[in-house]
Formats: structure tokens, sequence, C-alpha cells
């Protein structure tokens, strides 16, 4: 599953609705790792996804 995710462009979007206050916890730690906010985002998805599957 995600072999075939990190071969493909990301060319979907997924739309999400959280409070304010998570919005700017995570644009200050996207700031802090000097990455977007999307991206930030996107990797913690992909984390999350690698240990369900190895779960």
């Amino acid at each position: 599953m995600l072999r075939e995710y990190w071969s493909q462009p990301n060319t979907k979007q997924l739309n999400i609705r959280i409070p304010p206050a998570a919005k700017r916890m995570i644009e200050r730690l996207a700031k802090r790792k000097t990455v977007e906010v999307s991206t930030l985002v996107r990797m913690w998805v992909i984390d999350s996804m690698r240990r369900e599957a190895a779960g």
C-alpha cells in the first residue's frame, strides 16, 4: 500500500476541520521545522499509515 503511495504524485486533496487553536499550533510547529503546514500534516498522515500497516 505505501509503495503504491510513494510512486504517485500528490494530486488529490483532503480537507478537514479543526479548531482554530489546533491550526495555530500546527502552524507554529511547521514554522519551527521550516516546512509548510500541508507538508507537516502529510508527514504525520504517512507516519500514521506506516504504523497502522506495521501493526
